[in-house]
């Protein structure tokens, strides 16, 4: 891909790979600065611990990983994200089958997607799903939310 101000890539221009057992990979759009890959994990997947020297966001889109970094692990289901600055190894498991986007995009991630939300309102639970978007920002080496978003998708 040539270097451009603005990268277009449509999903099914870019074919999948599997790296190792349990993955999925396909890389869509991407620079010299950042790279947006979708991962699909299997069940019982875990990946090899790595960094890389661009910062990294992960957002999991459906299913259920452990992600690890700095010594320190997080549970991540559908609609967690986590930032991770470039040069940290990190490495991530698959406790049930899940889907991944991963985007770098410098200063600044804008995610898209659909979110399944559960709260607990005057002690009664609830569950539904939004279609939504993020906006992160690197301010002063610290990522910040600065937008979020969504619409409640019908029931």
């Amino acid at each position: 891909m040539s270097e451009s101000p603005v990268i277009y890539t449509a999903t099914d221009a870019t074919s999948t790979t599997t790296p190792e057992p349990g993955m999925i990979r396909q890389v869509l759009a991407y620079n010299p600065h950042l790279m947006l890959v979708r991962h699909t994990f299997e069940k019982g997947w875990k990946g090899a611990r790595h960094s890389h020297p661009h910062h990294q966001m992960v957002y999991v889109v459906r299913g259920h990983i452990l992600f690890q970094a700095e010594c320190k692990s997080w549970e991540m289901r559908a609609g967690d994200s986590i930032v991770v600055d470039g040069g940290i190894e990190h490495e991530a498991s698959a406790v049930e089958p899940s889907e991944v986007k991963a985007q770098d995009l410098g200063n600044a991630v804008v995610l898209t997607g659909i979110a399944r939300i559960r709260v607990t309102s005057n002690g009664k639970p609830n569950a539904f799903g939004v279609r939504f978007t993020d906006v992160y920002a690197n301010k002063g080496g610290q990522w910040q939310m600065v937008s979020w978003q969504s619409t409640r998708l019908p029931d």
